[in-house]
């Protein structure tokens, strides 16, 4: 933390033993100012949280209860998650996670952080998350982003609704399904992927194999959406130093003794090698 002074909070410790421990604020944990730099970058600044919990550790699982965690700047919430689950510490992690967040999209974008992401002038995002995470993994999470409008010309872009269900193995296959929908003035675009994905017998070939669906699709709603990519950072200004002046060589001429030339080499691996499937 570069910045922030804790303003308040209050906990209740129960010690059953030293290996059964429960932590629960009674009062939300309050810090105000809050500023993160990391190698002298800043990556949040001005930030107030407020954090409202509790968890227990008995051996080597742990469950926990966040009431809330709420990151706020002056009355505006830019980021608020509830989410409750349970961790086995060990050789191998197991880990359960079931919650909510919600973001104001342009508020938290303004963050040093999120700079390069800072393409949107409205817009407010929900998401309902389930995640399992074991021998195998499982996961369900749906994406609400609604009234948003891009920076570039004040574009709107409508309401996006995605819902993704994933699972994965230990050895690396699973299946995915996301469906997506697009609404923008009265027209309502879907777009769904499944697909199943693994490595061949060979251990260095990644297979994908899936289709895409669509009922209704407006593609000239999702070409704005292209405004939402990344700003590229720019690099700083700088004075090139004089080169110093030489006379150029002579261009190589065929046929002329003394002169040569280098042939164009053409790829002899395809740049998708490693990956196989359709769609």
């Amino acid at each position: 933390f570069r910045s922030g002074a804790l303003q308040g909070g209050a906990f209740d410790l129960t010690l059953r033993s030293l290996d059964d421990v429960t932590v629960a604020a009674t009062a939300p944990l309050v810090a105000r100012g809050v500023g993160v730099t990391l190698d002298g970058k800043p990556l949040a600044q001005a930030l107030d949280l407020s954090a409202d919990f509790t968890a227990t550790k008995r051996g080597d699982a742990i469950t926990y209860d966040v009431r809330r965690l709420a990151l706020t700047q002056k009355d505006a919430v830019l980021f608020s998650l509830t989410a409750a689950g349970s961790a086995k510490l060990g050789p191998k992690l197991a880990l359960t996670a079931k919650g909510n967040l919600e973001a104001d999209a342009p508020a938290l974008m303004q963050q040093p952080a999120a700079a390069a992401f800072a393409t949107l002038s409205r817009g407010r995002v929900a998401s309902a998350f389930d995640a399992n995470v074991g021998d195998t993994i499982q996961a369900k999470l749906t994406l609400n982003a609604r009234d948003l409008v891009a920076r570039q010309n004040n574009q709107p872009l409508g309401d996006l609704e995605l819902t993704l269900d994933a699972s994965m193995k230990a050895d690396g296959s699973g299946t995915v399904t996301a469906p997506l929908k697009l609404t923008n003035a009265k027209r309502r675009s879907d777009v769904t992927l499944q697909g199943v994905f693994g490595r061949a017998s060979d251990q260095k070939t990644f297979l994908f194999t899936g289709n895409i669906a669509s009922n209704e699709l407006y593609v000239a709603d999702f070409q704005p959406l292209a405004a939402l990519a990344p700003n590229a950072e720019k690099p700083p200004a700088s004075t090139p130093s004089p080169a110093p002046r030489s006379t150029p060589a002579p261009a190589p001429r065929p046929g002329v003794p003394g002169t040569t030339t280098t042939p164009a080499r053409r790829d002899t691996v395809q740049f998708w090698s490693g990956v196989q499937g359709k769609v």
